[in-house]
């Protein structure tokens, strides 16, 4: 055995557990351990070899998929928020299409979707499933707004003209949420004022977004419905 080696032999340490000490010298040691082996009953050793360098290369490896694994987590938690996001917008869009088929009403006042204090004839909701007000389970509250549709602006610009739509407003999507999903929902629009989804960027952590829901008839371009 050369000079600068270490041969690990006891027979009263399970295989694995030398099997492990030997890794452990190797690394604190920086000097390789050659031999590690259980005698059989035939009195032949078993023998194997690990060197400190392969340990310190293992270990970067290990440390190397850690971390595409935490880059893949987050790729896929933000995935998911966008998709929730998403989800919960497109809910709103179908139970405001529903209320319209119902009542032949256009309104801007979002409770008309959860209740009918208003006493619209025909109305057959709530059209929301699980809400009872504006708040927003996920995030902050909703409200409804008009605006134009063919021009950018955020909050869309004021329907005195042109194609006019109905926006579903959003409050406290956090920032990295709101400016990811207006990527992906809007083919990769880089401006955050224009597309059927908009974003607002607010003081702080979270912004406010807009959601096209519907178009407006043009004689409804202009003030129609109440928020009242």
């Amino acid at each position: 055995m050369s000079a600068g080696q270490k041969y690990i032999t006891d027979e009263a340490i399970p295989p694995t557990q030398a099997y492990i000490q030997g890794i452990a010298s190797s690394w604190l040691s920086a000097e390789p351990v050659h031999n590690i082996f259980t005698p059989r009953n035939d009195g032949n050793p078993q023998r194997g070899a690990m060197f400190g360098l392969d340990a310190r290369i293992a270990l970067a490896i290990f440390g190397l998929l850690s971390v595409v694994a935490g880059v893949t987590a987050v790729n896929i938690f933000s995935q998911a928020g966008v998709t929730a996001l998403n989800t919960e917008l497109q809910n709103m869009k179908k139970a405001y299409t529903e209320f319209h088929l119902a009542t032949g009403e256009h309104t801007l006042k979002f409770t008309d979707l959860v209740n009918n204090e208003a006493g619209y004839q025909g109305w057959a909701g709530p059209y929301i499933d699980g809400m009872l007000s504006d708040k927003s389970r996920l995030y902050g509250t909703y409200s409804l707004v008009e605006g134009r549709i063919d021009v950018t602006g955020v909050p869309p610009v004021e329907c005195t003209g042109g194609t006019c739509g109905l926006w579903v407003k959003l409050t406290k999507v956090k920032d990295s949420l709101a400016k990811e999903a207006h990527k992906v929902m809007n083919g990769g629009e880089p401006s955050l004022a224009a597309g059927v989804l908009r974003v607002e960027i607010a003081p702080g952590q979270t912004d406010d977004v807009y959601f096209l829901i519907s178009n407006l008839p043009g004689s409804m371009a202009a003030g129609f419905g109440s928020t009242e």
